[in-house]
C-alpha cells in the first residue's frame, strides 16, 4: 500500500468527517490517490494486527528523509509527506539522519550544511538548559540565598556557557572536533 503525498482537504458535506471538521476544525488529509488518512490508519492497524511482525510507521519527505517515526500510526502527522510501514526498527530517529528508499530504511550521509545546522541546534539546546540553571542560581545570589557549592556551580556553568558560545561549530565535521564537557571546564 502506497501512502504518498498527503495534502489537506475538506471532507465532503453530509459526511461524518465533515461534521467533525465543522465542530472542532479538525484537519483531514488525503493521499495522492484521494484516500482519507484516518481510514488508511484503520486499514493498516487491522492489516498489521494479525501479523507476527512488529511494525513502525514512518513519515518521510519528498527526498526520502524520515521526519517522524512511531509504533503508533495515529501519532503521525503526514502533511506534505508520505507514510510507510516498516518492520519494527527501534533505532529510527526523526533527526534527519535516516532515509527511506521506497523499500528500505538506511542511514544517510549528512551534508556539511546539515552537520553544522545540527550542531548549532545542539549548542542552542545545551545553552538553553544551562541558562535556566544559571538564572536560578543568579536569583539565589541576588536574594543572598546561595551556598558555597552553588557559587562554584554558578561559576562553572557561566564558563561552560562561554565555551559553548565561542565554539566554532563550522568545524563540527572535523575528526578532532570536541564539545566542551561541563565537568572539565575550569
Amino acid at each position: 500500500m502506497k501512502l504518498k503525498n498527503f495534502v489537506l482537504y475538506v471532507p465532503e458535506e453530509g459526511t461524518e468527517q465533515h461534521e467533525v471538521y465543522k465542530m472542532i476544525n479538525a484537519e483531514f488529509y488525503k493521499d495522492e490517490e484521494g484516500n482519507d488518512w484516518y481510514e488508511l490508519q484503520k486499514e493498516l492497524i487491522e492489516a498489521h494486527k494479525e501479523s507476527d511482525q512488529n511494525w513502525s510507521y514512518i513519515v518521510y519527505d519528498s527526498n526520502g528523509v524520515i521526519i517522524l517515526a512511531n509504533k503508533d500510526i495515529t501519532a503521525l502527522y503526514p502533511l506534505n509527506c508520505s507514510v510507510a510501514a516498516v518492520p519494527n526498527m527501534e533505532d529510527i530517529t526523526p533527526d534527519g539522519i535516516w532515509s527511506y528508499s521506497g523499500t528500505k530504511v538506511y542511514r544517510r550521509d549528512l551534508s556539511a550544511e546539515e552537520v553544522i545546522s545540527k550542531a548549532e541546534k545542539e549548542r542552542t539546546d545545551k545553552m538553553k538548559s544551562i541558562k535556566e540553571r544559571i538564572d536560578h542560581l543568579k536569583d539565589a545570589a541576588d536574594d543572598g540565598d546561595i551556598t558555597e557549592e552553588e557559587e562554584v556551580e554558578f561559576e562553572r556553568l557561566v564558563k561552560y556557557r562561554i565555551a559553548l558560545r565561542r565554539l566554532d561549530v563550522s568545524k563540527v565535521s572535523e575528526p578532532d572536533f570536541e564539545w566542551p564537557v561541563l565537568e572539565e571546564v575550569k
